[in-house]
């Protein structure tokens, strides 16, 4: 009976050309119409990370092809024999760099598309606060001022906020897992494209790590590290060695990301206040930071 109703009031509408039916449809599926889910930046960062560690490892794999390439093209070869492997294995080098250099430029691409459609988020989910936000009230009549009374007391200032205490920077550093050594590759020995760091302990729980560019050891003393999530950590780091030469005593404040048994700086802030890597990237180039594979403990 209801059905027969409703259909009754329909034909009167149409007939009437009070409403169409596409406007009457249209009507009841706004009403039904669900509201727009919230903006979800987790989700948003978790894919700018995602792409930034792809930047990271196909700009790894293009390095240690150049270098592979370039030791190729240096070998001395004594026979027809040599000669011949040489320049196949000359050929097929470069191939696979053509490709990865390709790679590297779509996953390059992919971080920015990333970074763009973050920001867009941020910026339509803001418009979208401030549209659900409640009108201003309307100011209320201002109460008569209290009278003061001689032996009133000046109201105490509100507690401030706790900050977080930083641990000991071993114990923060063993927590990360960034202890041991770490390099670009570990199996090719120290150079000045391939740092090799370690982290050691020293006395009363402090940390320092050891730099080897192939030509000389430089130390960096940890002054404190404080562990931010499961996989990052932040390390105020000091460079305490006279081979650092004129940057010998430099503070720098780091926060490290350590994955899967690698990490890269998410950000590093020279002491004077000049940003050397902000997201992940070079603030200099806007290239990744160096991704660093742990060789040992």
């Amino acid at each position: 009976m209801r059905v027969l109703r409703f259909l009754a009031f329909l034909a009167l509408v149409v007939g009437t050309g009070i409403a169409g039916p596409s406007a009457l449809i249209a009507t009841v599926a706004r009403a039904q119409a669900p509201a727009a889910a919230p903006y979800d930046d987790a989700e948003a960062q978790l894919r700018v990370r995602q792409a930034g560690t792809a930047v990271t490892a196909a700009t790894s794999d293009v390095e240690q092809l150049t270098v592979a390439l370039q030791a190729e093209r240096k070998r001395v070869v004594q026979t027809s024999d040599e000669r011949d492997l040489n320049q196949a294995t000359i050929g097929e080098l470069e191939k696979k760099l053509t490709r990865a250099k390709a790679v590297l430029q779509e996953k390059q691409l992919a971080l920015k598309a990333a970074q763009e459609a973050r920001a867009k988020g941020l910026d339509a989910d803001a418009q979208r606060q401030r549209a659900l936000a409640p009108a201003p009230a309307a100011p209320a009549t201002p109460a008569p001022p209290p009278q003061r009374t001689p032996a009133a007391a000046a109201p105490r200032p509100p507690p401030e906020p706790a900050r977080p205490v930083n641990e000991a920077p071993w114990a923060a550093i063993q927590r990360v897992g960034i202890v041991g050594t770490w390099a670009r590759v570990c199996n090719q020995a120290a150079s000045p494209s391939n740092w090799i760091v370690t982290y050691s302990a020293t006395a009363n729980g402090g940390a320092q790590s050891r730099s080897n560019n192939g030509e000389v050891t430089r130390l960096t003393v940890v002054d404190s590290a404080q562990v931010l999530t499961p996989t990052t950590i932040r390390l105020r780091l000091r460079y305490a060695y006279p081979q650092w030469g004129t940057t010998n005593g430099s503070i720098y404040d780091v926060v490290a990301e350590v994955v899967a048994k690698r990490s890269r700086a998410l950000q590093s802030i020279r002491g004077d206040g000049t940003a050397l890597i902000k997201d992940g990237l070079f603030v200099s180039n806007g290239q990744p930071s160096i991704s660093m594979e742990k060789c040992s403990n």
